[in-house]
């Protein structure tokens, strides 16, 4: 595959064309396209190593299996750069594109509650309406009571 198509790929990415409209101007599937607009493995496995293999949102541990984000679609030479990446679990990544999109349709949520483990300390926002069932840290069920001896 051309250097140019990965090219021509990317800059319609951040003009903000879906895979698929990618794959039809390119005379590619949609799933290429995707491909041809991902950070390289080396790169993938690096974010991941930095974060510890958990969400820089919320904490869960995703492992490998969690989405690299670009936090902007800025020039085409930094698109897949490491300042701009971040790993993501899946949640929270669905949750960082529907909120660009409320943004650009400027409907705005009520934050949720910040939370606290009481047993490791760790502090989060929840994504959600009602409370975790676990720490994202700890995995303690009894996050929100205090540790017994």
């Amino acid at each position: 595959m051309s250097k140019s198509k990965r090219t021509d790929a990317i800059k319609l990415r951040i003009e903000g064309y879906t895979y698929a409209e990618i794959g039809t101007r390119l005379g590619i599937s949609r799933q290429r396209a995707q491909q041809l607009t991902s950070p390289p493995r080396a790169v993938r496995d690096f974010v991941v190593q930095k974060a510890d293999g958990r969400c820089l949102d919320c904490g869960f541990h995703t492992g490998t299996s969690g989405h690299v984000h670009h936090l902007s679609n800025g020039l085409e030479y930094s698109y897949n750069d490491l300042e701009n990446l971040q790993l993501l679990c899946p949640s929270c990544h669905r949750i960082a594109h529907s909120n660009d999109l409320r943004s650009q349709t400027s409907v705005m949520q009520e934050s949720p509650p910040d939370l606290a483990c009481k047993r490791c300390g760790h502090t989060w926002t929840t994504r959600i309406d009602h409370k975790p069932v676990r720490c994202p840290r700890c995995s303690s069920t009894t996050w929100d009571k205090r540790r017994t001896k």
